[in-house]
C-alpha cells in the first residue's frame, strides 16, 4: 500500500510532493519513499525539496499526506503539479544553489 507525502506551507498556500510512502502491509508504519524513478528526477525533487525548506524557514510547514488534502487543493499552488497555477519543477529551482 502507498501514499503520497506532502510537504504543506499555508502561509504561502504552497505543497510539494515529497514522494510516495509504502507500507509492506494495510496499515502497517512506513517501509520506505519512492521520490522519484530515475537519479536525475530524483536529485531535481531533493533540490526543490531542500529549496522549499529554506524558503519557509520560520514558518509552520506541514507534513500531510495526499488524501488529507482533498478539501484544500483547489486553492494550493504545488510545487511540480500540473495545473496552470502550478510551478514546474525546474521552473521552482532555478537560480537555487544546492551541493
Amino acid at each position: 500500500m502507498s501514499r503520497h507525502l506532502y510537504l504543506l506551507s499555508r502561509t504561502s498556500s504552497e505543497i510539494i510532493c515529497v514522494g510516495k510512502v509504502w507500507s509492506k502491509s494495510a496499515g502497517g508504519p512506513p517501509a520506505g519513499v519512492d521520490i522519484a524513478r530515475s537519479d536525475e528526477a530524483r536529485a531535481l525533487v531533493v533540490r526543490a525539496i531542500v529549496k522549499f525548506l529554506a524558503t519557509h524557514a520560520g514558518e509552520r510547514v506541514e507534513v500531510v499526506y495526499g488524501y488529507d488534502l482533498q478539501d484544500d487543493l483547489g486553492d494550493l499552488i504545488e510545487i511540480g503539479g500540473d495545473t496552470a497555477r502550478d510551478v514546474p519543477l525546474l521552473e521552482y529551482v532555478e537560480g537555487f544553489d544546492f551541493e
